[in-house]
Formats: structure tokens, C-alpha cells, sequence
């Protein structure tokens, strides 16, 4: 039966990809919904996690199918993200990893990630995550052999995102991902107060740009077709060779 039912969730979002009316639907939702910080609704274990949920939904599907030993993300703003992915991990990889790169720590997250049943699991490096130092000590952590997954949730403008990219995704093991998030500010039909990145300064420009340089890693578009609404679309890499 679970066969049967994979099967037709594949042709399902086959269909789905193929829709444009739903696809275009997808987007004015996003659009509309960041207006809002959508994105800031929701916690983890009490702690703010500043992703959408069916981005968390994709990156539970991804530890459960991959099993990975090693699990980083940079950007950790309140620490929610860190306690999703260490809580997942515990359950697919007991002795698993979650690594956490942030260049101002609040003394709320160190806490948070310190505390409770994962305090074990998760290890927070603060520095800047495209500073040489800081990627020494966050590849000092992975050990000869593991399998490693990468989010990266830092600073959305595209020359860093493109630094992230070529710093960390060295690390990320065969038919593993780096998953860049906040690729949808590409198709945002406003500017962003405030920021220093928005339309044409955002982290897609920089997986295009990664894209043209390396054919290690490839696109995964089956994530778009099943997940339609996500802060990550054609963010999702997977690495092939």
C-alpha cells in the first residue's frame, strides 16, 4: 500500500508543476504573506522559528531519508530552527550533530540551545560564517566519513549567499543538500525596508551564479513541485558529484 500511495503522490506532483494557474497562485501568496512576516508566526519547543512550514516539513523528509551525521545551519536568529533540526535528527540519528553559525549570539538562544534534552546535540560557533575562521572551526567539527546537510538562513544579499555557497558547499556530502533559503525575495513585486537585499539582490542570484560556476550541484525540482509554497524555491541543491 505505502508503495501504491508514493507512486501517486509522484503523479500528483507531476500535475501540480504542471499547473501555472497554481503555481502563479503560490507566488501572490508568498508575496502577499511576506507582507505580514508570515514567517514569523511559529516556534519550536518555544523557541521563534523564523521558516515556513513546509520548508520544516521538507527538511524532516530530508534527515528521515538521508540519515545525515552532521546537520549546519548559519543564521540561527532565536535558536528555533537549531531545535527543529536537533529534534529530528535525535529521532533518525541519535549520536547526530547540529552545528549553528551566528555572528551575534542573543544570550536567549545560547540558552535555549543549552538547556534540555538536545543540549548534547547541538554545538553554536559564533563568528562571521563567511570569515576564514569560522569555517576552519565548523569543518574542525566534521569528522573523516560523515554525511552532511547544510541550511543556509544568513545575510540574504547575494554576494554573501554566493560566499556562503562557495565556502560550505565543499562540505556537503554526495547526494546531500545545501538548501538556501529566502530565494522567493527574488519574485517579491516590492522592495524591503530596511534591508540591504530585496528583488535583484537576493539569495537566487546567488544560486544562479553558484550554478554557473560548478556542476556539483543541481537544482532539485521535484522540492518545488511537491512543497509549491516555500521561502526556498529552486534553493533546494542537491549535490551529484
Amino acid at each position: 500500500m505505502i508503495k501504491s500511495f508514493q507512486r501517486d503522490a509522484i503523479d500528483r506532483r507531476k500535475l501540480m508543476a504542471d499547473d501555472q494557474a497554481l503555481s502563479q497562485i503560490s507566488k501572490d501568496w508568498l508575496n502577499t504573506s511576506f507582507k505580514y512576516k508570515y514567517g514569523y508566526n511559529f516556534s519550536w519547543m518555544g523557541q521563534p522559528v523564523l521558516k515556513y512550514p513546509q520548508d520544516l516539513m521538507m527538511l524532516q523528509m530530508l534527515i528521515h531519508r538521508l540519515r545525515p551525521d552532521v546537520v549546519i545551519e548559519t543564521g540561527v536568529a532565536y535558536g528555533g530552527g537549531l531545535l527543529f533540526l536537533a529534534s529530528v535528527l535525535k529521532m533518525a540519528v541519535p549520536d547526530g550533530r547540529v552545528i549553528g553559525v551566528e555572528k551575534g549570539v542573543l544570550p536567549s538562544t545560547r540558552d535555549a540551545v543549552a538547556t534540555g534534552p538536545l543540549h548534547g546535540t547541538i554545538k553554536v560557533i559564533e563568528g562571521d560564517c563567511v570569515a576564514a575562521e569560522t569555517i576552519a572551526a565548523v569543518k574542525s567539527e566534521i569528522r573523516p566519513g560523515d554525511k552532511v546537510l547544510i541550511c543556509l538562513d544568513s545575510d540574504h544579499s547575494k554576494d554573501h549567499v554566493l560566499k556562503e555557497l562557495q565556502a560550505y558547499a565543499p562540505m556537503v556530502s554526495v547526494d546531500s543538500y545545501i538548501v538556501v533559503f529566502d530565494t522567493f525575495i527574488e519574485h517579491l513585486d516590492h522592495p524591503i525596508e530596511d534591508r540591504p537585499f530585496g528583488p535583484g539582490n537576493s539569495p537566487m542570484q546567488a544560486v544562479s551564479t553558484f550554478l554557473e560556476q560548478t556542476e556539483d550541484f543541481e537544482i532539485d525540482g521535484a522540492v518545488d513541485a511537491m512543497l509549491l509554497v516555500s521561502e526556498a524555491p529552486s534553493g533546494y541543491l542537491r549535490r551529484v558529484k
